[in-house]
């Protein structure tokens, strides 16, 4: 087993020499297995420069989880390594996020390993999921509804933002040889009460529906890692194509809202636009425990419908979808379309994007091919021309805000748009459909009222950039 999860280690390049790794060692037979095991290659053919052993106290067994972390400390103690522990509160994450009991508690986990590796300059964290997790996982994610991408089974090796690596160095190993190797060795473990109990969907499995399973065919650990790896190849194919798509489907995006090209998704084949969508999702920051195959149909059925229609997903995520764009955003689709008022999207130059209810559209022409005198006299007041030259990129258009200053055209100083609009007798319905185009420097056009006069057409122009501004037709701004 030794021989076997080096080679894992080495083959994958899970740690390099120069490493500091942060063992997570609940208690359990597993994970001091692994931290015995890490010890042992150090020991012969160092691998990495050295360990540190984290545990997280869950405080869900009373004075077994109390206990659990004596034990780790002890054992810690006893390998004289050193040991980080962390307590959270499941109980309240349940609570304030809905989640399961298992969600909340694997989150909660992961992020106070993840902030034990930070303190202690861990550059990787080693988990001790093994051969009969990964079979466990995948059944499991079978039996709640998953796609290829689930059937990747656990990965040997997860990234975070913070450029943290999960390493899981076991998943060739069986719990047998686990078990094998604590009794050679004459280790000593904590019993998790919890994992005996069958209210759990995972220990139903593990302990009802597995064993039978390999009793009809004991091959079946080594078909599922074989399934896992043909998966994993597969998804590395649909993210790859992702990346070749991705600029000419997502029109725009920041931390609150994404907005996506909708009839450039919906043609993409199927295993792409679920990626897609998922990458776009997960980076508003929902979840991948709270997305299956239903929400994912479900959002396929929205963008093939009529626009204006709406999408709850859960964890409080929302899509919606305008003429010609899927906007996916945090929160309630009214709390989102207020923050868009607010803070706005960038305008492509050439292109196209949707706006609220608004469709905003931006193309480029030469001066000397246009009749500027044609245009200025029979334009409508929701389209108008800029001097390419005299703006600095981007555009973006957004809701007014209070303060907004510009120089309206024809004038040559300041002005509060405020008092513009009621110099101007602007009617309140007016005033709350008022948009604002604008570059890095200045307001550009309070539309569909009046340009400002810095970026007006004039005599020595050469190029231009036209904008129209259009209300979808059936949606009310």
């Amino acid at each position: 087993m030794e021989s076997s999860i080096r080679e894992t280690i080495e083959s994958l390049a899970l740690v390099s020499r120069g490493d500091r790794v942060l063992l997570a060692v609940s208690g359990g037979v597993d994970s001091v297995v692994m931290a015995a095991v890490f010890q042992q290659i150090q020991s012969l053919h160092p691998v990495c420069r050295d360990f540190v052993i984290g545990h997280v106290n869950h405080h869900l067994r009373g004075d077994e989880s109390d206990e659990d972390e004596q034990f780790v400390r002890q054992l810690a103690k006893q390998w004289n390594l050193p040991v980080q522990v962390r307590s959270v509160d499941v109980a309240e994450r349940r609570r304030s996020h809905k989640q399961s009991m298992e969600t909340a508690a694997r989150e909660l986990r992961l992020n106070a390993l993840a902030e034990i590796a930070i303190e202690t300059g861990c550059h990787r964290i080693a988990t001790a999921h093994h051969a009969d997790d990964q079979v466990e996982t995948m059944i499991h994610r079978l039996q709640r509804g998953t796609g290829f991408r689930g059937l990747c089974g656990i990965a040997p090796i997860r990234s975070l933002d913070t450029g943290l690596l999960f390493i899981r160095p076991m998943l060739n190993v069986s719990r047998a040889e686990i078990l094998d190797f604590a009794g050679k060795y004459g280790l000593s473990w904590r019993k998790d009460s919890s994992n005996v109990s069958i209210d759990y969907t995972r220990n139903r499995i593990r302990h009802l529906l597995l064993p039978e399973l390999v009793r009809m065919n004991p091959r079946l650990p080594d078909q599922f890692r074989e399934l896992a790896g043909h998966c994993r190849r597969f998804q590395q194919k649909v993210e790859d194509e992702c990346e070749q798509v991705r600029s000419r489907v997502i029109q725009s995006r920041h931390s609150e809202q994404t907005i996506l090209h909708r009839d450039t998704l919906v043609i993409l084949p199927e295993p792409v636009r679920v990626e897609l969508l998922r990458q776009s999702l997960a980076e508003l920051g929902c979840g991948e425990q709270n997305l299956g195959i239903q929400q994912f149909r479900s959002l396929h059925r929205l963008m093939q419908g009529p626009p204006g229609r709406s999408l709850n997903l859960p964890g409080g995520f929302c899509a919606r979808t305008d003429s010609s764009t899927l906007i996916l955003c945090r929160g309630p689709f009214g709390s989102f379309l207020s923050a868009v008022k607010e803070d706005g999207v960038a305008i492509p130059i050439p292109g196209k994007i949707a706006f609220g209810r608004f469709e905003i559209e931006s193309q480029t022409l030469n001066r000397d091919e246009c009749d500027c005198a044609t245009f200025f006299e029979t334009k409508p007041p929701t389209i108008e021309w800029f001097d390419l030259d005299r703006i600095v990129p981007p555009l973006r258009i957004r809701r007014r805000r209070p303060g907004d200053r510009f120089v309206p055209l024809g004038q040559t100083e300041e002005k509060k748009i405020g008092k513009f609009l009621t110099a101007q007798k602007t009617s309140d319905g007016l005033r709350r459909r008022i948009l604002i185009v604008e570059d890095t420097r200045q307001i550009l056009w309070v539309a569909p009222l009046r340009i400002s006069e810095v970026a007006r057409i004039r005599p020595q122009t050469r190029r231009i950039v036209e904008i129209s501004v259009r209300l979808v037709p059936g949606h009310p701004a």
